[in-house]
């Protein structure tokens, strides 16, 4: 584990990332029409993946944070727009629930216990996630027995069509609660909130690195 005094590395970056590709998803989801199908695959898939040795290993590869990454390039260069904004609003709320259960001993036990039937679930009766929704259905339900009921909580704003659609608002809770599970790993990376305005230009370039590493 890194020490938290130290500049964002490569699995703090991707943890990072992992949160801010999860707030996108939300703002996609809620707001538009159109969404990263593949990012919100990897989203779900995430939250499945407890045992990972690494911040790679949690979201697939570099690859499946393409989102999150050029998110945290775009808004750590100053180039943020009123949707950016917005994304920023929701990463925030991830990480503040994200403290709040780390600090909820009962409320952590329940997640893990839910995450894990999940995982078992999933690895035992693979035919029931062949669609993501199915996954994204069992994740929502879990979030809304558990970190839904904490504060503060993230108010989702979009379209009143898309937010009452219950499949949208499934597909937005996994985000949420995949964001959550990022902020998570961050902080057990080392990740701690005064970094994030110290080392702002370092993670816009550790950012920008990966992307030229995955994407050439």
């Amino acid at each position: 584990m890194p020490s938290v005094s130290s500049a964002p590395d490569k699995d703090l970056t991707l943890a990072f990332a992992g949160v801010f590709q999860a707030a996108t998803l939300v703002h996609q989801l809620a707001a538009t029409e159109n969404h990263d199908s593949g990012a919100l695959h990897h989203a779900g898939v995430s939250l499945l993946r407890l045992d990972a040795g690494s911040a790679e290993a949690v979201f697939g590869s570099i690859q499946a944070l393409r989102l999150g990454l050029h998110c945290v390039s775009r808004l750590f260069s100053g180039h943020a727009d009123a949707s950016a904004r917005e994304v920023f609003q929701y990463a925030a709320g991830m990480h503040q629930l994200s403290a709040k259960l780390r600090r909820d001993c009962s409320a952590r036990a329940v997640v893990a216990e839910g995450l894990n039937e999940l995982r078992e679930r999933h690895l035992q009766h693979a035919g029931d996630f062949d669609h993501d929704d199915a996954l994204h259905h069992a994740a929502a339900a879990l979030y809304v027995r558990t970190i839904s009921r904490m504060t503060p909580r993230i108010m989702v704003r979009g379209s009143q069509g898309r937010l009452s659609d219950p499949l949208t608002v499934s597909r937005v809770r996994t985000a949420l609660f995949a964001g959550i599970r990022a902020a998570w790993l961050w902080h057990q990376l080392g990740g701690r909130r005064w970094q994030v305005m110290v080392y702002r230009r370092e993670y816009q370039r550790q950012a920008q690195r990966l992307l030229g590493r995955a994407f050439g």
